[in-house]
């Protein structure tokens, strides 16, 4: 087994823990990326340092929702290719609207698997979940069956709403090279 091969299988083991704690998501994720720390830590200490980046030229400061505002109104297709928009989910209720960065990010499919949990209880109550991903109708759909999300995963494939919302970011060279390294094709996956 090849030393990547290795640093994949312990990051999955990492995974299944992280995603089986009977703890809040916070938790879960902190549990990742603690062991995530040990496995790859060449990979988060390029993340810490994107992050310092990110923090020292105040990205998100200004114009980015926070929980509870409203956004602007999207129509994005879903991965049967039907377009869905978000005056059509609230029509009936609150919609909880998660952007995540795709199948490929641990992170992203810890929080949807907890909103995959959540689900019925929220649904009772009328709302309504949607994940929004920046990736082909191939890797949504393979991300939606693989972690059995119960709602709508729809593809920002060109970013623009993303980009609208000011959730944009240029990750650099760096963290491209590390996402390389570890396997994850960012141009085949975003198409």
């Amino acid at each position: 087994m090849s030393d990547a091969d290795d640093k994949r299988r312990r990051l999955g083991q990492s995974f299944a823990e992280a995603d089986g704690l009977a703890a809040s998501l916070d938790a879960r994720l902190a549990h990742y990326e603690a062991r995530s720390r040990t496995i790859v830590p060449d990979v988060l200490a390029a993340y810490d340092r994107l992050v310092a980046r990110l923090v020292a030229g105040e990205a998100g400061r200004a114009g980015v929702p926070r929980a509870g505002d409203e956004l602007p109104d999207f129509v994005l297709p879903d991965t049967d290719g039907q377009l869905v928009a978000l005056a059509d989910l609230v029509a009936t209720g609150p919609a909880i609207v998660s952007l995540n960065r795709g199948h490929w990010c641990p992170y992203c499919r810890l929080e949807l698997r907890a909103l995959a949990r959540a689900q019925p209880h929220l649904g009772e109550r009328g709302a309504r979940i949607v994940s929004i991903v920046p990736e082909t109708e191939k890797f949504t759909a393979r991300m939606s069956e693989e972690h059995g999300l119960p709602f709508q995963v729809l593809t920002d494939i060109d970013l623009a709403y993303a980009l609208s919302l000011g959730l944009v970011i240029w990750i650099g060279e760096e963290m491209i090279a590390q996402y390389s390294a570890m396997g994850i094709d960012l141009p085949r996956f975003h198409g």
